[in-house]
């Protein structure tokens, strides 16, 4: 080691090193192991007199460039001013000179050379990088360029010949009227006519040359009004170039608008055209902002034969992270490479050219195509999770069911709201960033941006007929208002050009059909209640009031009626029977939904009302069946059959339990069935006492008056009510009209329910029979 000398010159070309010899894992550069352990009166520190050499923590951040310093700073044993070693160093090596600027109250230190330390900040003057010399306030935070805290107080400008203009500081935005743009920063203003001209734009390039945009360079010309932009359409003031080759006025930022772009919102490379001359010129519309394409003047379309995608210079180039310019002089960036389909073999085709026999890139077997027929309407879509309609691709080895048109869909896809490319992938457990649901199935992902979109939003384009409106309706970025669907507030979303009609994106991908237990048909997605009735608009699910102006689910056939908050749920998009590896359990669990029970939540110990996890893989073996006789009320059990083998006794723990369940069922049965026998018993003798009562019409006599029957009647249903009471749950399963048929019929059901629900507990595959058990019990 060398003894530290705070006068030792840093000299930049010094490259020796130092290394620790017992570990070689702790290195210092020359100049850095020759720093001083502490600075006196730094220049930057007036306060106090010394800033010692620490160890950074991390913790602290540099006055000047705001970094923590991760390795070593100094710091003021008195105050908390931190100094990171590089700005140290540099500020050492500097002689700090103080500048009065008449737009900053404090004075500004002037550094000469910062090697490049401070280039991430930007100029409080010209919003440019900080290069070369600055001026600092350390106390602000501010910089500027040395060129730029030099400019002149006032000047005359060609733009604006009736005043001077003088120069100010704006720190909040301020719309500039040469580039029509908003700064912050030093702008040239003239108070009396309302106008300011950022200081980038006061003393613009003479001359703009580059071949790759425009084969003819730009000069500049000053204008005394207002101008069309030939490049981009739009209205300019006073600064603008000149083609005089081409006959072209542009503004300063159209000198250099790419040929060709790539956009998110069309599939195609756009090419930007001046003007499109054609032996026919018809009305065109933007198709972005839908306003009309003026053909005379410059604009973005695509050159397909049989795309007639036209879009304004504007709206194409508005959003940096929506489009990418494409190298007009790299002829392989501008061919289009085809796109693989999910279908990876097709086997069998019919006579019209339809595949009805493929394999498919997310399953293992063979798919067949079929129509669907009463037995599926229970069945969902794998890829999207939607209610199996019309045409379908269906596995016979195993309960795999896809849309035709979720089947024939693209490896990779382009989606307007991304510009990058989306690749596809099958049986994922994800959350859609743009109708930000939980879903299940078919995912595309922008590995670049992390942006996972369901097979519902990816499919949806920016533009579409929708049938609740006769219009048209488009995608607005920009568009504030109200949603005609919820009633919510809409901050960008669907809307229509001709009338203040919009749409929530989350509205809008709402499905056309779903099916619910409340009703043993497809309940459709209806636009408004046509009926003038208030007692018609109620949820049949909730049983509270419904908007008839807000979209809701119905039925014509069984005049049902539903929020879509009820009968879609919290996890519409999830569908039953999927599996999920859970961390924090060893088998695999599967997405199960309430049939007869609410099943009890292992975590929180709370009811799953919805959605919830069960495991259903019990071991390496299927699970026996599980046979309930009605006559006995008891179990026909394998475990007990010894003939069955000892291959179970790791599940016979896991069969107890729900051996148990099933008894307990068993036990509120018996107890509804002699309540209801009671219920009857009780009916029967309030019959008889009517029978002999001398009033009765029946018997002749004339209209009942307050008499025993009366009396009887009020005795009976208070022990009626009395008794049901006794178990609230059952209140809604049983009226007080109960019937010996009625009585034998419910055992049967019941009876039925049990066995069922319980091979379900044990065998998911008997999930698509909860439709049915409801029709039946409801019946």
């Amino acid at each position: 080691s060398e003894k530290r000398d705070e006068s030792y010159p840093l000299r930049s070309s010094d490259r020796s090193t130092f290394s620790c010899e017992e570990c070689d894992q702790f290195h210092l550069h020359g100049r850095c192991a020759r720093a001083p352990l502490e600075f006196s009166h730094h220049p930057l520190h007036w306060e106090h007199p010394f800033l010692v050499l620490q160890a950074g923590s991390g913790g602290s951040s540099c006055v000047l460039c705001q970094e923590s310093g991760k390795n070593f700073i100094y710091r003021c044993p008195s105050c908390d001013f931190t100094l990171d070693f590089k700005c140290a160093l540099l500020s050492h090596a500097q002689k700090f000179l103080e500048f009065k600027y008449n737009l900053h109250l404090d004075p500004l230190l002037f550094i000469e050379d910062h090697k490049d330390e401070l280039k991430k900040f930007v100029c409080s003057s010209c919003e440019e990088p900080l290069l070369d010399s600055i001026y600092v306030c350390i106390d602000c935070r501010f910089y500027i360029h040395k060129k730029c805290a030099q400019l002149p107080t006032e000047i005359n400008h060609p733009c604006h010949r009736l005043h001077p203009l003088k120069l100010e500081s704006h720190y909040k935005s301020v719309f500039c009227k040469l580039c029509q743009a908003k700064h912050s920063g030093h702008f040239y203003c003239c108070p009396p006519c309302n106008l300011d001209i950022h200081i980038q734009c006061v003393w613009p390039h003479p001359i703009i040359e580059n071949r790759t945009r425009h084969e003819h360079p730009f000069n500049l010309f000053w204008r005394q009004g207002s101008f069309i932009c030939d490049a981009c359409g739009s209205e300019g003031n006073n600064l603008c170039y000149i083609c005089s080759i081409c006959h072209l006025q542009v503004h300063k930022k159209c000198t250099s608008l790419p040929r060709i772009i790539k956009i998110s919102r069309h599939n195609h490379f756009v090419f930007h055209k001046y003007l499109k001359q054609e032996a026919k010129i018809e009305k065109q519309e933007c198709m972005i902002c839908h306003h009309d394409v003026k053909m005379e003047y410059g604009c973005y379309c695509c050159f397909k034969d049989d795309c007639n995608y036209f879009v304004h210079v504007n709206c194409a180039t508005e959003d940096t992270n929506l489009y990418y310019i494409v190298d007009s002089e790299n002829p392989d960036e501008l061919v289009e490479k085809p796109i693989e389909s999910a279908i990876t073999c097709v086997i069998e085709v019919n006579e019209h050219g339809d595949a009805m026999k493929i394999e498919h890139v997310s399953h293992e077997h063979c798919l067949v195509l079929g129509d669907m027929t009463e037995d599926d309407v229970d069945k969902h879509c794998d890829g999207c999770t939607l209610s199996i309609l019309g045409s379908f691709y269906s596995c016979l080895q195993c309960n795999f069911f896809l849309h035709k048109s979720c089947a024939d869909i693209p490896m990779k896809k382009h989606h307007w709201f991304d510009i990058h490319l989306l690749n596809l992938e099958t049986n994922c457990i994800f959350q859609c960033d743009i109708c930000l649901q939980q879903c299940c199935g078919f995912v595309y992902n922008c590995d670049e941006c992390e942006f996972s979109f369901c097979l519902k939003c990816a499919m949806i384009p920016d533009t579409l007929d929708y049938l609740s409106h006769e219009h048209p309706l488009f995608w607005d970025s920009k568009y504030k208002g109200k949603c005609n669907a919820c009633g919510l507030g809409v901050y960008d979303g669907y809307r229509c050009k001709s009338c203040k009609y919009a749409v929530h994106f989350e509205c809008i991908t709402l499905p056309n059909v779903v099916r619910h237990k409340c009703d043993k048909h497809f309940l459709k997605l209806t636009y408004r209640d046509e009926s003038d009735y208030p007692e018609q608009h109620y949820c049949d699910i909730c049983e509270e009031r419904r908007d008839p102006n807000k979209w809701f689910y119905c039925c014509s056939i069984c005049d049902t009626s539903v929020h879509r908050g009820c009968v879609l749920g919290k996890y519409p998009f999830i569908k039953a029977g999927k599996t999920y590896r859970y961390e924090g359990h060893s088998h695999p669990l599967t997405f199960v939904r309430k049939k007869y029970h609410y099943l009890e939540c292992a975590i929180c110990g709370e009811f799953c009302e919805d959605l919830a996890l069960d495991m259903t893989n019990l071991g390496a073996i299927d699970p026996p069946s599980i046979e309930f006789d009605p006559t006995q009320d008891q179990i026909i059990d394998p475990i007990e059959d010894k003939s069955y083998g000892g291959q179970i006794n790791s599940q016979q723990k896991v069969y107890e339990e729900h051996q148990k369940f099933i008894q307990e069922q068993i036990n509120r049965q018996r107890q509804v069935d002699e309540r209801n026998e009671r219920k009857v018993k009780l009916i029967d003798e309030l019959r008889a006492d009517m029978r002999n009562c001398d009033q009765n019409p029946r018997r002749g006599g004339d209209e009942p008056t307050h008499s025993n029957c009366d009396h009887h009647a009020n005795q009976c249903n208070e022990n009626v009510v009395d008794d049901v009471d006794m178990d609230d749950s059952y209140d809604e399963d049983y009226d007080d009209s109960y019937n010996y048929s009625d009585l034998f019929m419910s055992r049967f059901l019941a009876n039925k329910i049990l066995k069922q629900s319980f091979v379900y507990l044990i065998s998911i595959e008997q999930c698509e029979d909860e439709p049915k058990i409801h029709d039946e019990v409801r019946e």
